[in-house]
């Protein structure tokens, strides 16, 4: 009767007709491996990128939350010109400030 050894020798023989295929299955695993841990680094680095983008994206959210509403400017500058009987073009043109 043959002990479990025996198709593990059998495999081993260099004639036995799996060997090549068994060979070519471990030479794939081993390149897809070396893709895998080459992949890796890359991975991480726009893993990063990602993170700095969605900050950023926080960052320009908060900005546009914190800019007056379009109604509130025309508020004041409706009150600025009725307390000051200034001409709302002057007023305009006054207030201009440029973008940072």
């Amino acid at each position: 009767m043959p002990t479990l050894q025996e198709p593990i020798r059998i495999l081993h023989e260099p004639m036995h007709p799996l060997q090549e295929p068994i060979c070519t299955l471990q030479e794939a695993i081993r390149t897809l491996q070396e893709a895998i841990h080459t992949l890796q680094e890359p991975i991480h680095t726009l893993q990063e990128a990602i993170r700095t983008l969605q900050e950023a994206i926080r960052t320009l959210q908060e900005a546009i939350c914190a800019l007056p509403s379009v109604r509130h400017l025309l508020r004041q500058r409706r009150h600025f010109c009725t307390n000051t009987n200034t001409p709302p073009e002057e007023v305009f043109l006054r207030r201009r400030v440029p973008i940072c």
